[in-house]
């Protein structure tokens, strides 16, 4: 969940958003595909994948709005006469000289800057390099993300004068952000993420009064938020996450009226969340995850009814979860996972949110939260449901028999891991099933098998069914795959379970299957596999009784097979 910059920054930014539109399975699948020797690890990569993929889902749509803005600008610049970009005219030769500079103290181990010498006369058409008519010629942009460029930010760019759009992101570069950073005042856009850049956030930064764009995320930073960040009144865009950030969330925020993307996750930053949020009615984006945050959830942050994506998992934070959450009724991903000790005493709230399409509440105990499953039923968008660990087993009364005649629910993934659950809940799971669900968590569960309707789910790849230990034989659990699930069925992590029996001829009917974990259980036999299509046997250490033949035909198709 990643990343040439020339001349023309509006096709680079396309190009990142169309790298951007990775479905949502496949996210899932590289997770489990990198880290198919570990179910643990491939747990966590799968919720790294998920956070990436609704980042990346907001970064877009953010991206396109400056993509529109700067084609708006090269529109005017056009009217004016020429392409953006002069080609007719060589560039100024303090520009020429400043930028060979800022190279020589670089190493360039891919030839980013092959272009980049003393011979090349016009630096306009320098790879990475933007000129604009406007200006008169001077260099305006510089975009050298992925590069692979490794050194330090030279001081020479302050003689870009005319600079208003400079992108180093996803290199090399280290050292500090340099305290000229705060010279380059007709900055608009400035990105120094992914990069091993340290120190504070230099103070001058507050000089970039016409800094609309400001990224500093995954650098190793330490030092609080500066005040004079608040100076940066124009700002729309902020990103600083996984920073190394600390101390609290700095009140100078609330002068950046304009902003319609915060992310500050990933950081230490500690104490409440300040009340002033609320002021920034224009946010679309706010992720204060993955902090030390504490106290409650402010009411006032239910005034913020722009909002399509709200992240505050991973806190300390307590109390009630507000019920103001439900005028964010734009409101796209709510995501409170492990948000501290808060408890729901209800989840109406949840009913106005109509364009909910991610809800992530782990850790949060609803056992108070009687039919919570047809307020679920209620968000018809709904593709992404994580209610892992949320004591679901002590719900009374987890649903209304009028949701139950009927599956329409439109969720792709659904996690009810660790909830101590029975198999009575599949009388409630039928109604939050159809066809649409690729992905299902009941892992940490008390499942004495599977309801055959589960078979018959023609888009259902990915099954996790670990550490449910109550007996069950392993045909007979295989058996209830028989319908289309048997042919759509990609991974099934079943391993430390209570399976008995052994692994059935059956297996050869589930075509699709690439990944099958079923170390630590009861299964009898010693496994005989004929790999590929030759006729030998491969004999692994005999670690039971009975003997398994995996048909050769099937076997060619496993990525990786778990029998330890």
């Amino acid at each position: 969940m990643k990343k040439k910059g020339k001349k023309h920054y509006v096709p680079t930014v396309l190009m990142r958003i169309i790298e951007s539109f990775i479905s949502k399975s496949a996210l899932y699948k590289l997770a489990w595909g990198i880290f198919k020797f570990s179910s643990i690890q491939t747990k966590k990569i799968t919720k790294i994948c998920i956070y990436i993929m609704h980042h990346c889902v907001f970064m877009i749509f953010s991206l396109l709005l400056l993509c529109l803005e700067t084609a708006a600008a090269n529109q005017l610049a056009a009217v004016g006469g020429g392409d953006e970009n002069v080609v007719g005219k060589k560039c100024f030769e303090k520009e020429k000289d400043a930028l060979l500079h800022f190279k020589s103290l670089l190493q360039d181990p891919s030839d980013c800057l092959s272009m980049w010498t003393a011979e090349q006369d016009n630096c306009c058409q320098w790879s990475g390099v933007t000129c604009n008519n406007q200006t008169g010629g001077h260099v305006t942009e510089l975009d050298l993300m992925s590069c692979g460029l490794v050194g330090e930010i030279s001081h020479s760019l302050v003689n870009l004068t005319y600079l208003n759009h400079l992108n180093l992101d996803s290199n090399s570069f280290h050292g500090t952000i340099p305290t000229f950073i705060g010279s380059l005042t007709p900055l608009r856009y400035l990105d120094l993420g992914f990069n091993n850049l340290n120190g504070i956030i230099p103070r001058s930064i507050g000089s970039l009064t016409q800094l609309r764009y400001l990224r500093l995320s995954y650098n190793s930073l330490y030092g609080t938020i500066p005040r004079s960040i608040g100076s940066l009144t124009e700002l729309k865009y902020l990103d600083l996450m996984s920073c190394g950030l600390v101390g609290e969330i700095s009140h100078s925020l609330v002068n950046l009226t304009y902003l319609n993307y915060l992310d500050l996750s990933g950081n230490s930053f500690h104490g409440t969340i300040p009340t002033i949020i609320s002021s920034l009615t224009q946010l679309r984006y706010l992720d204060l995850g993955g902090n030390n945050l504490n106290g409650t959830i402010p009411r006032s942050i239910g005034s913020l009814t722009e909002l399509r994506n709200l992240y505050l998992s991973d806190n300390f934070l307590y109390g009630t979860i507000p019920p103001e959450l439900g005028n964010l009724t734009n409101l796209e991903e709510l995501y409170l996972s492990h948000v501290g000790r808060c408890r729901v005493e209800n989840l109406e709230w949840l009913s106005p949110l109509s364009h909910l399409e991610g809800l992530g509440m782990d850790g949060i105990s609803l056992a108070k939260t009687n039919h919570w499953v047809d307020v679920i039923l209620s968000l018809r968008k709904l593709l992404w449901l994580s209610l892992e660990g949320c004591e679901l087993s002590q719900v009374m009364y987890p649903y209304s028999s009028s949701f139950l005649n009927s599956s329409s629910s439109s969720i792709e993934s659904l996690n009810l891991e660790n909830n101590s659950l029975t198999s009575s809940m599949y009388r409630w799971l039928f109604s939050l099933t159809s066809n649409s669900l690729q992905i299902l968590h009941l892992s940490g569960n008390m499942l004495d098998g599977i309801p055959k309707y589960l078979g018959n789910l023609s888009s259902l790849d990915t099954l996790f069914f670990d550490n449910n230990p109550v007996v069950v034989t392993f045909p007979d659990f295989l058996n209830n795959f028989s319908g289309c699930t048997s042919l759509s069925l990609q991974w099934l992590f079943a391993q430390r379970s209570q399976f008995t029996g052994s692994l059935p001829d059956e297996i050869q009917k589930f075509t699709s299957l690439k990944a099958l974990y079923l170390s630590e259980n009861q299964l009898k036999g010693t496994i005989i596999f004929t790999a590929f299509a030759s006729s030998s046997l491969l004999h692994l250490p005999s670690l039971f009784q009975d003997v398994f033949v995996v048909p050769p035909t099937v076997f060619h198709q496993f990525a990786f097979v778990d029998l330890q």
